[in-house]
């Protein structure tokens, strides 16, 4: 295998292990042997290039990242600093040592993408592996349902962690890359694949209990519908697509249903249909309602200073464990040490940092919309982007724990958004696989090198290979 290859597809497992790990809560270590993978390709690449000029190394950057990502970049390093300053403060730093764990492999597999995936065909790599990563996390959670006797978290639900939001949060986004791969690559009868994949996804999806990951599913197929329409799937196979795609889900959840019920009592029993009526009755929104209002009364509570700068990286956390709070105890019952939070990141940035970490949050969310919309993309890129964007940032605004950046799938949209979407050839495929080094180049061939009669005749019959003036 080529270099290149190898560092595209050290890349491409990690983000596969990235995604089933969100959907299973595990990966038994790979997700984390495919992190040293990668970092060891990115170290051995660095020391390659190890000694390139200020100057050359600019030109390196300036053709991968869009014009707007500085800004966010700015931005980023100073949010991630006034977070990082708040911890000398904060009362609990070691709540958040896992989210900064995991946004330091975040940051390896970024990297990955910006210096091994920039062009289309690393995007789609990276893609295909998301997409197959949802789809084989549906297929998996179908199991209990078909074979009743292994194990599950829940009897009559479908998903792989006890956490079945982020399952379905996968899922979701794992169909929606699996969509725009197929779309990108245009191969023929692409309307029933792409028919296949929701038909996969979306009843896991309905059937995991997700209040969010269902709600959201609209959004996300009506997205993916106009990045098909943009791409040249005609209205009448799109229809086609549509009416299969609601066939097969109708039939595949009435189906997964009976084979639920097959299974042997035991485990949690809540239902899917158990957590919809929820909905209904608004209880879901009397919840959130009333960690948003525990939230409000501690800010009114707030110093000016401590509105300024907050009360230190993690009190939206460790409030609710410091604070009686009837209210919430009635509705939730108890809850175990340090898994209650703001369930919003702007008021969990507002508890912990303050107006400052806030002010630096809406900025960046600016400078990234730029970065979307400030350059022509794909429509399969930006409906990937789109459906990133969107679901974390819903997920976050109702369900917060460690905010945007705690997000996997954040870091991946922030990625995909910074990189300018050009072609780049492959310079190893052209014998030069080194990008920043001019002064590896063979040096110009000197006139008493040359053949008897002068540099042979190149294209247009141009002695050195130019063709003639006005061809």
């Amino acid at each position: 295998m080529a270099n290149e290859d190898r560092r595209r597809w050290a890349a491409a497992v990690f983000w596969f292990w990235a995604a089933l790990d969100l959907a299973a809560g595990a990966s038994l270590g790979l997700w984390e042997l495919s992190a040293l993978w990668l970092g060891a390709e990115e170290a051995l690449w660095f020391c390659r290039e190890g000694g390139f000029s200020l100057g050359k190394s600019g030109r390196f950057l300036l053709e991968r990242v869009h014009p707007a990502g500085w800004l966010f970049l700015f931005l980023a390093v100073l949010y991630l600093g006034a977070e990082a300053v708040s911890l000398l403060w904060s009362p609990a730093p070691a709540l958040l040592m896992s989210k900064y764990l995991g946004m330091g492999a975040m940051g390896v597999g970024c990297l990955g993408i910006f210096l091994f995936c920039p062009d289309k065909d690393g995007r789609l790599l990276v893609m295909g592996a998301l997409g197959t990563a949802g789809c084989l996390a549906a297929l998996l959670a179908i199991l209990p349902a078909v074979v009743p006797a292994l194990p599950a978290p829940y009897r009559l639900r479908l998903t792989l962690r006890i956490d079945y939001n982020t399952f379905a949060q996968t899922v979701l986004l794992g169909g929606a890359a699996a969509s725009c791969v197929l779309l990108a690559r245009r191969r023929p009868g692409r309307e029933w694949l792409l028919a296949g994949v929701w038909i996969l996804c979306l009843p896991v999806v309905f059937l995991s209990a997700s209040r969010r990951g269902v709600l959201l599913l609209g959004p996300v197929l009506a997205v993916v519908a106009w990045a098909a329409w943009r791409e040249g799937l005609g209205g009448k196979k799109l229809a086609l697509a549509g009416g299969t795609i609601a066939a097969g889900s109708l039939w595949g959840i009435s189906l997964l249903r009976m084979g639920l019920e097959r299974r042997p009592a035991g485990g949690l029993e809540l239902s899917a249909g158990q957590r919809y009526a929820a909905m209904a009755d608004g209880s879901f929104v009397e919840k959130r309602l009333a960690i948003w209002g525990e939230a409000l009364e501690e800010l009114s509570r707030y110093s000016p200073l401590q509105w300024l700068a907050g009360k230190g990286a993690g009190w939206n956390i460790l409030l609710f464990d410091r604070r009686e709070m009837p209210r919430l105890q009635q509705l939730y019952g108890s809850w175990e040490e340090g898994t209650m939070s703001a369930h919003n990141f702007l008021l969990a940035d507002l508890l912990d940092g303050g107006l400052i970490r806030l002010l630096l949050e809406l900025l960046l969310l600016g400078a990234l919309a730029l970065c979307l919309w400030g350059v022509a993309r794909p429509s399969w890129e930006q409906a990937f982007l789109l459906c990133v964007l969107g679901v974390s940032g819903a997920s976050c605004l109702i369900s917060n724990r460690y905010g945007l950046w705690g997000d996997r799938f954040f870091w991946l949209a922030c990625t995909g958004c910074l990189l300018l979407p050009l072609p780049f050839q492959s310079k190893e495929a052209q014998g030069d696989e080194n990008p920043l080094h001019d002064d590896q180049r063979p040096p110009p061939r000197r006139r008493a090198d040359l053949p008897p009669g002068g540099p042979a005749p190149g294209p247009g019959g141009v002695a050195g290979g130019d063709p003639e003036p006005g061809v």
